[in-house]
């Protein structure tokens, strides 16, 4: 697999809205060329086994459960726990504006 260079990093950044110091492009680099190196391994696996199982409908993790509709919590009790309530909803600090 082909590495990411320091100018391909720099783009990178750039599109992402990041900053990156001159001085940190090369550990970066290293950042990302690990993760894509990461990637490509799980290209590389052989799946189909996995695709055999869920075919003869054995057991998977990737499984959803069924889904039951119950009753909805009351208001009170899904409240009750919250550090801040603005009756009927939670009250959440602003990240934005601090004040809000």
């Amino acid at each position: 697999m082909e590495k990411l260079s320091s100018k391909e990093i720099q783009n990178i950044a750039q599109l992402s809205s990041l900053r990156i110091a001159e001085s940190e492009i090369e550990a970066q680099a290293e950042k990302f060329n690990s993760v894509l190196e990461a990637v490509a391994h799980l290209d590389r696996l052989d799946l189909e086994e996995m695709s055999k199982a869920q075919d003869q409908g054995l057991p998977s993790p990737l499984r959803l459960a069924k889904d039951h509709p119950q009753p909805s919590l009351e208001i009170e009790k899904v409240l009750q726990n919250s550090p801040g309530t603005q009756a009927p909803f939670f009250h959440i600090p602003g990240v934005l504006d601090p004040k809000a």
